[in-house]
């Protein structure tokens, strides 16, 4: 059967593939570089996890399902949770011998669906059919969950996309417990600097004088932003063009773009619903479940509306605040230049050319409000200089004041204008027409 794959970020490094199976190929598998990690997880998360994996072998009628993460050296693969009779605990697994792992790990899903398929890999338990799945953000694999199935039988597409889903957000909770130590050592350091800073103050003024004690700023709560989140490398095409901005005094916003796989560029504009200014963990927790969850996705679906879809259950599940994501997404063939464009929450499509413009604001609820909504998308050809503009930020951009003002201030450019107008312009007349109420945008303008 047909899987999935999805496409990591450079930079790469090369795993080692020694051990006989169908993963020995020429030229090696390459697979992105891992950033070091704990593999342990709290007593908490464990808990938590191990439920996502109990659901998901129940929901699939499998006996057992497992997640192996990737110790700090990316030799070895150590059991983190399980669901289901097995040894507790068991060995670390060398990742030179984990050849399905690995294949997961490179892009895609590794369904085996009898026992003279599972013959010729290695796998962590006997079963008589299993399905293997990467566990990955965007620029980190975290390792693999595995699904195993007592007796032989056969996983539909559709069922190894949903188990694709419960494996991105297995992500995006490894993501959110890095979030939150990061958001708890920011607190301790400021706590320790106002002490320290507190105490120079109640010594005596001639102790103070010879040295002085300068101020430690240490991170708050607050810098745990996406400000370091947002894509640093715009990739080129030649019937392309790509640009975007993100108002750095609003952290719980983002503009992100990723070349996929099979080609198609995605790209997206998003902020969290009523958290103008507001840095709280939990709002940036849910843009970046968000986005994690929408990278890890993306390659699996047909357009912008099934991945805005799918999106929204994993963030649904993943999030606990409250928070809603309003997001533009864009799935573009960069050659073809066909576009497909899903808006959730106050989000804002716009199409501009010279003789005309197009815009679209969302009408279905910010992702994280509904697990039950389904987002439709609009598929296209953009023509020549015709500009695609993906907007989000406060729900007045999605007014019909705003976008009668947006569309005023391309109307008011001359066709010299329009012609010469790049990407990077077309986001300053947008920021320039919705100084007040824009928190990001992304434009992408065919040549």
């Amino acid at each position: 059967m047909q899987t999935t794959t999805t496409q990591f970020d450079p930079p790469t490094i090369l795993l080692p593939a020694t051990a006989a199976g169908p993963i020995e190929t020429d030229p090696p598998i390459r697979v992105p570089a891992i950033e070091p990690k704990q593999p342990v997880l709290s007593a908490l998360m464990e808990q938590r996890l191990g439920m996502v994996l109990r659901g998901a072998a129940e929901g699939f009628a499998c006996h057992a399902a497992e997640m192996w993460l990737l110790d700090d050296t990316t030799q070895s693969l150590r059991l983190a949770t399980r669901s289901g009779p097995a040894q507790w605990p068991r060995r670390p697994r060398p990742i030179e011998g984990a050849e399905a792992d690995l294949a997961a790990m490179a892009g895609g899903a590794v369904v085996l669906e009898s026992e003279p398929e599972i013959a010729d890999w290695r796998l962590p338990l006997d079963c008589g059919a299993v399905v293997c799945l990467p566990i990955a953000s965007d620029t980190t694999i975290h390792g693999a969950m595995w699904v195993y199935s007592q007796q032989e039988r056969e996983f539909a597409d559709h069922e190894v996309q949903l188990l694709e889903i419960v494996a991105g957000r297995l992500a995006v909770e490894i993501e959110r417990e890095r979030l939150l130590g990061q958001a708890a050592a920011s607190k301790r350091a400021e706590r320790q600097a106002e002490e320290k800073e507190d105490h120079h103050k109640k010594l005596p003024a001639q102790a103070r004088q010879p040295q002085p004690e300068p101020k430690v700023s240490a991170p708050s709560a607050d810098s745990v932003s996406m400000a370091t989140e947002l894509p640093s490398v715009t990739p080129s095409f030649e019937e392309l063009e790509l640009a975007g901005w993100t108002d750095p005094l609003v952290p719980a916003s983002l503009h992100d773009w990723q070349v996929l796989a099979d080609g198609r560029l995605l790209a997206l504009a998003a902020s969290v619903v009523d958290a103008p200014g507001v840095a709280t963990e939990s709002a940036v927790l849910a843009i970046q479940a968000a986005r994690v969850a929408t990278r890890a996705l993306a390659s699996g679906a047909l357009d912008a509306g099934e991945l805005l879809t799918r999106v929204s259950q994993t963030v649904c599940q993943s999030t606990s605040g409250g928070e809603g994501v309003a997001m533009a997404l864009a799935l573009v063939d960069p050659e073809l230049a066909e576009a497909s464009v899903a808006l959730a929450g106050d989000a804002v499509a716009l199409r501009v050319r010279a003789s005309r413009g197009a815009q679209r604001g969302g009408e279905l609820p910010p992702l994280g409000w509904d697990p039950t909504a389904v987002y439709d998308s609009e598929s296209f050809e953009l023509a020549i200089h015709e500009r695609l503009v993906l907007l989000s930020g406060d729900p007045q951009l999605s007014s019909p004041e705003a976008l009668k003002k947006l569309r005023r201030a391309f109307l008011d450019c001359s066709a010299d204008d329009h012609r010469a107008m790049t990407a990077r312009d077309c986001v300053g007349v947008v920021r320039a027409a919705k100084r007040r109420w824009l928190q990001t945008a992304v434009t992408l303008r065919r040549r």
